[in-house]
């Protein structure tokens, strides 16, 4: 197809992206089609893993908690006790969305159609967190 004279230069990209792959088309009629057969990837260089590995750290500025203000004794003992394991972000990964988004302030990072005060929920998350449970479960619907 490239020897076609009037090769447009979307046509070439895409022959040129396709050259990169070692496949064979066979024609196979529709209704025979039924698990089609998909591209072979190329082949990845060992450097690309040592970079994988160096992303899957944890970047703690990602995690870290704002500051809490006006907040009592319990409040703080919470908020600091979280601080210190806001590195291990597993437990805030396990929770379901629905959680999460109950936890956040009043940001509407996941287009929820109502919105909550600051604080609605997260004086039952607390209390789910000092109970020492591992994950916190809170109920802002009662």
């Amino acid at each position: 197809m490239l020897h076609h004279p009037t090769v447009s230069p979307k046509l070439a990209r895409f022959l040129t992206f396709f050259s990169q792959f070692e496949f064979v088309l066979h024609h196979v009629k529709g209704r025979l089609n039924v698990v089609a057969d998909a591209l072979s990837r190329p082949a990845q260089s060992p450097v690309e893993d040592d970079d994988r590995q160096d992303s899957e750290v944890i970047d703690e500025e990602k995690f870290r908690l704002p500051t809490v203000h006006d907040c009592d004794e319990r409040c703080a003992h919470v908020s600091s006790s979280f601080r210190c394991h806001s590195v291990n972000a597993a437990t805030i990964r396990l929770l379901p969305d629905h959680e999460v988004s109950l936890l956040l302030d009043d940001q509407d990072f996941r287009g929820r159609a109502e919105r909550r005060k600051v604080g609605e929920c997260q004086e039952l998350w607390m209390k789910s967190i000092t109970s020492s449970s591992m994950y916190p479960m809170s109920t802002c619907r009662q």
